[in-house]
């Protein structure tokens, strides 16, 4: 069973191989297309930063411990888009925290999506999955404050 997660909310992960998968469709075929990208970031307890992955620039970081799956730049397809593999055990030492960011490359704003998610997995095993469309979302993430719209968004630290 998934569960949906809200904004604020965690999940604890047993430390193993892990799985960040991307998904969206525009919610309207015909507007200018939308391109998400799924970004990992590595820090060290004193905030410094230890490495990265993303779609635009390196696919692997830690000699292979975290590999992208490359960019999808349109979306289309059913499943995962874009996906983070993360083998945490063999994450270095020094790694405190990971922060895996999702940003509209294109600049619509998450409203802009139907049936978009970021979810995290292990194996077969759906540990959460947060909606990344609709007014609901817009809501919690700005407070009820209409008048601005998310184009980025941190999913786990």
């Amino acid at each position: 069973m998934t569960t949906t997660l809200l904004i604020g909310q965690g999940v604890d992960l047993p430390a193993k191989r892990t799985r960040i998968g991307l998904a969206w469709e525009p919610a309207d075929p015909g507007a200018i297309p939308i391109d998400l990208d799924v970004s990992l970031l590595a820090y060290g307890a004193n905030g410094q930063l230890l490495g990265a992955t993303s779609s635009k620039g390196a696919a692997e970081a830690f000699g292979g411990a975290v590999v992208h799956s490359g960019d999808d730049s349109s979306g289309e397809g059913p499943g995962d888009d874009e996906t983070i593999a993360i083998d945490l055990p063999a994450l270095p030492d020094g790694i405190h925290s990971v922060v895996v960011a999702v940003n509209a490359v294109t600049g619509q704003d998450f409203s802009s999506l139907l049936g978009a998610y970021v979810r995290v997995c292990q194996g077969r095993k759906e540990f959460g999955r947060l909606p990344l469309f609709g007014q609901a979302l817009q809501r919690e993430a700005h407070h009820e404050r209409d008048d601005m719209a998310a184009t980025g968004l941190v999913f786990a630290t």
